[in-house]
C-alpha cells in the first residue's frame, strides 16, 4: 500500500505540473514504465482523493483536482467536447491531476540566473543549489543555461563561513580573523602589517551579512564608536571567540560581551540596513553626509537615471533646467568621491566644500599624469 502511494507520488512529482497534468490512466502507464509494476485505476483514484489530496502528511504539497473548479473543468468539457455525464472520462481518462509547485518555472529560472551571476559564488556550490532548483520542477523544465557565468576559484568555504557568522551574530559572539588581498601574480596572498606581521583583525562584534554590488559584506563594529565592514569572501581563518554560551537562556555571559549596536554612537538607534547601504554607492566605511552636486543633461542624458541607480529614490532634485540639475543626497564621502569620478564629465560637486577640493586635487593629479 506505502509502496502505491510512493509511486504515485514520484510520478506526479517527475511528470506533472500545471501546464502538463496527467490522468488516472496517465498516472497509471508512467508507473508502469518507470517502476515496472502494475496498478489499478481504482487504486490510483483513491490515492489521489484519500491520500495526498489535503492530507496533512502532505502539508508542503497541494494536488490540483480540475473537478473541484468548475470553470476549468466547463473548458476541459468544452475542448474535449464530452458531456457532463460521461463521468467516467472525467475520472480516468481526463488530465486533470498535477502539483501546484512551491515555485513555478520562471521563478526557478529567475532563482538560477540570480547565482549565475553572482559571481562570488563558489562554482561546486553554485552548480549543487542550481541541482536542487531543479529538482523543485517537473522533468518539463528546461534550463537555459547550467554553468556560472562568473565562477569564482576563491574562498570554498564562502556558505560554511557564513553559516559560522550567522550563528555567531544570533549568540552574540565576536569574531577574529585575517584577510586576503591580491598580488601582481593574480593570486589572494594574507594582508600584512608594515613590519610584515599578518595583519588580524580580533574582537570584532558582527551585526548583520549584506549583499551589495554582487558581494558579501559583514557589516559590524569593534569596541569604538563607528561601524566597519568586511567583504566576506577576502576574510579568511574567521574564529569565533570561546565564549561561554549559555543554550537554555541563549545569552554569554555580560563580561564577555562587546557592546551593543544601539550604544555605536555613530548610530545612535537600531541599524537601518537598508540606509546604510543606500548612503554606499561603493562599500566604504565611515560616516556619511549631505552631498550636493549639478549634473549636466547634454552631457548625459540619462543622467537623472543613473543617479537614481545609483543613488536610490531618497535623492532630492532642484534648479532644473533644460541643461543641468542639482541633486542633493546623503551619501559616504569617500565613496562618492569615486562615484564623482566616474561620472566625471558630467558631474560637478558643489557641497561640501572638503569633498569638492578631494576631487578637484583628484582631478589636478590625474591631468598631470595624461600630460606627461
Amino acid at each position: 500500500m506505502r509502496s502505491n502511494i510512493l509511486m504515485v507520488l514520484n510520478t506526479l512529482e517527475r511528470h506533472s505540473d500545471s501546464e502538463h497534468p496527467l490522468s488516472v490512466n496517465g498516472i497509471r502507464r508512467l508507473i508502469e514504465k518507470d517502476f515496472k509494476r502494475s496498478v489499478s485505476a481504482k487504486t490510483v483514484v483513491r490515492i489521489l482523493t484519500d491520500e495526498l489530496t489535503d492530507n496533512d502528511a502532505f502539508p508542503l504539497r497541494e494536488y490540483f483536482d480540475v473537478r473541484k473548479d468548475d470553470e476549468k473543468l466547463k473548458q476541459l468539457l468544452e475542448k474535449k467536447k464530452i458531456p457532463k455525464a460521461e463521468s467516467d472520462y472525467i475520472l480516468y481518462d481526463a488530465d486533470i491531476w498535477h502539483i501546484n509547485r512551491i515555485f513555478d518555472d520562471a521563478e526557478i529560472q529567475l532563482l538560477i540566473d540570480l547565482l549565475l551571476s553572482f559571481k562570488y559564488m563558489p562554482s561546486s556550490q553554485c552548480t549543487g543549489i542550481i541541482k536542487k532548483l531543479v529538482g523543485l520542477s517537473s522533468k518539463h523544465f528546461k534550463l537555459r543555461h547550467d554553468s556560472p557565468f562568473n565562477a569564482s576559484e576563491n574562498n570554498h568555504r564562502l556558505l560554511l563561513t557564513i553559516e559560522d557568522i550567522r550563528q555567531a551574530i544570533e549568540r552574540k559572539q565576536r569574531l577574529t580573523f585575517s584577510f586576503l588581498t591580491y598580488g601582481s601574480d593574480k593570486k589572494l596572498h594574507t594582508a600584512n602589517n608594515e613590519d610584515g606581521t599578518e595583519l588580524e583583525y580580533s574582537m570584532f562584534r558582527p551585526y548583520e551579512i549584506v549583499i551589495k554590488n554582487e558581494k558579501y559584506y559583514l557589516v559590524g563594529a569593534f569596541d569604538s564608536d563607528k561601524l566597519y565592514h568586511f567583504r566576506l569572501d577576502l576574510m579568511q581563518n574567521v574564529r569565533v571567540l570561546e565564549e561561554k554560551y549559555d543554550e537554555s537562556t541563549n545569552n554569554i555571559e555580560p563580561q564577555k560581551t562587546s557592546r551593543p549596536m544601539e550604544d555605536i554612537l555613530s548610530l545612535g538607534c537600531e541599524l537601518d540596513m537598508s540606509k546604510y547601504l543606500g548612503e554606499r554607492v561603493f562599500m566604504f566605511s565611515g560616516e556619511s553626509e549631505k552631498v550636493v552636486f549639478r549634473a549636466d543633461k547634454k552631457t548625459n542624458l540619462n543622467i537623472v537615471g543613473h543617479i537614481l541607480d545609483w543613488l536610490g529614490k531618497d535623492v532630492e532634485f532642484c534648479d532644473e533646467t533644460a541643461d543641468a540639475i542639482t541633486a542633493s543626497a546623503k551619501t559616504n564621502h569617500k565613496a562618492m568621491h569615486f562615484w564623482a569620478l566616474q561620472y566625471g564629465d558630467s558631474v560637478e560637486i558643489l557641497e561640501p566644500l572638503k569633498l569638492r577640493e578631494e576631487v578637484r586635487e583628484t582631478v589636478r593629479k590625474m591631468h598631470e599624469r595624461y600630460e606627461r
